[in-house]
């Protein structure tokens, strides 16, 4: 693509090998150049004074330097997404201003739809938290695997996803499909079209509630349990949503 305007990159990251994942990643997108890997945060935050970064991949969970602190302290000048194996902090990380949230192990598609969003003219404080967006920055339907037959699904319609082992229930409106897959991969795919993790066994799409409790809610018709280890942060989303 002519007159590309390259997008300059750092990866703050603790693990060898998900660094390594990264800038492979970055390497394979011919907008971003990687500049840089720093297991250290401390030592991320000093590269930065030499200036000509554009964006910062970081891993929230680190130590010496709290992601969360990290991000604050930069989102004004930076693009930063997130990349972690916990799913705790999605929706609230995009009310600090992150661009997208790779859950790990993060799928090069995943990856790419990240890179798309550093393309767009928006500041990352700008884009809208996927608790209450009903307007994807990108096209929300994908095909699914079911007996050999590829079938075609729009994301903001799936109520929720079941795990079933290897397997998962997509249940849309009065319908479902089974297909291979995992709720951690339907974490990413859904993070901006509402979805939330609320058991360890259900992923729902908090616009197609119909209600809700302590205990559990309700959606499609189905009253599904809200986890213990989930409970406060599902409740404290849900009390978020303004209809």
């Amino acid at each position: 693509m002519p007159n590309m305007e390259l997008l300059h990159c750092i990866v703050v990251e603790d693990e060898p090998i998900a660094a390594e994942i990264l800038e492979d990643y970055i390497g394979m997108v011919p907008f971003l150049k990687h500049v840089g890997t720093y297991h250290d945060p401390l030592a991320g935050l000093n590269s930065l004074a030499q200036g000509n970064i554009d964006v910062i991949f970081l891993d929230l969970s680190m130590p010496k330097l709290r992601g969360e602190d990290f991000i604050r302290s930069l989102i004004e000048k930076y693009k930063i997404v997130i990349t972690t194996a916990h799913h705790e902090y999605a929706l609230e990380s995009y009310e600090w201003g992150v661009t997208d949230y790779l859950l790990k192990p993060i799928a090069f598609n995943r990856f790419v739809i990240a890179a798309n969003k550093l393309r767009t003219p928006t500041t990352a404080k700008n884009i809208p938290s996927p608790s209450l967006s009903n307007e994807p920055a990108f096209s929300s339907h994908r095909f699914f695997n079911v007996n050999k037959t590829m079938i075609k699904i729009d994301l903001q319609e799936i109520r929720y996803v079941e795990s079933l082992k290897e397997y998962v229930r997509i249940v849309i409106g009065d319908q479902s499909i089974v297909t291979k897959g995992s709720l951690q991969e339907f974490e990413q795919m859904l993070v901006d079209f509402g979805g939330l993790r609320i058991h360890r066994s259900f992923l729902v799409n908090v616009h197609h509630i119909q209600t809700y409790s302590a205990q559990e809610l309700q959606t499609a018709g189905k009253f599904i349990p809200i986890g213990r280890q989930y409970k406060e942060r599902v409740l404290e989303i849900l009390g978020k949503i303004v209809l």
